[in-house]
């Protein structure tokens, strides 16, 4: 369905989501802004995007130009692209995605190592949970995840995602090759 913006431009309704935040204790996932470029720019290293497809810009540049286009994704309703912020100090601690495809959801989230190991990605999970329930129509929501990534398979599995006998093998952005496994999480 679409919907006339005040500019006379059509907008995806989705596109309604860009303003939508959701808080946990601890953090803050709200919409992904050109604020915070310089932070994802310098906090997605090989070593926190060593299991995603999506591998750290070496060039300032194309970094903005990808979160420009996870903006674009967004506002068309194609994509929830979040920066994560810490409750307490307002600090930036990392992204995470959604993509919006065929009623299934497929959530994405790297976390600065500091942040790492401590419950936080478990609550980034549920609030991605949470904006899924709340804000989009879907059968279940399905995550990917590398067979050697033991902590995310970790969070899936503490958060009753039920793992399916799919496993791929899939290259990222660098040509490395990881085995991948499925699980689903249903409402």
């Amino acid at each position: 369905m679409q919907l006339e913006t005040t500019e006379g431009k059509k907008t995806d309704l989705l596109s309604g989501l860009y303003n939508k935040v959701i808080e946990t204790p601890r953090i803050t996932l709200q919409p992904i802004s050109r604020e915070f470029i310089p932070d994802i720019h310098t906090g997605y290293t090989h070593e926190v995007a060593k299991f995603l497809y999506a591998q750290p810009c070496k060039k300032y540049a194309d970094t903005v130009r990808r979160i420009e286009f996870a903006i674009k994704e967004m506002l068309a309703g194609r994509q929830s692209n979040f920066q994560i912020r810490d409750n307490a100090t307002g600090n930036f601690v990392g992204c995470a995605n959604l993509q919006h495809s065929n009623n299934r959801p497929k959530p994405v989230f790297w976390l600065l190592p500091g942040w790492q190991g401590q419950g936080y990605g478990t609550e980034v999970f549920k609030a991605l949970k949470t904006y899924t329930t709340r804000y989009l129509n879907y059968e279940f929501m399905v995550a990917v995840v590398a067979e050697e990534n033991l902590p995310g398979i970790k969070i899936l599995e503490k958060i009753g995602a039920k793992k399916l006998l799919h496993i791929t093998l899939k290259k990222n952005e660098l040509g490395v090759q990881h085995a991948l496994r499925t699980y689903r999480m249903y409402k």
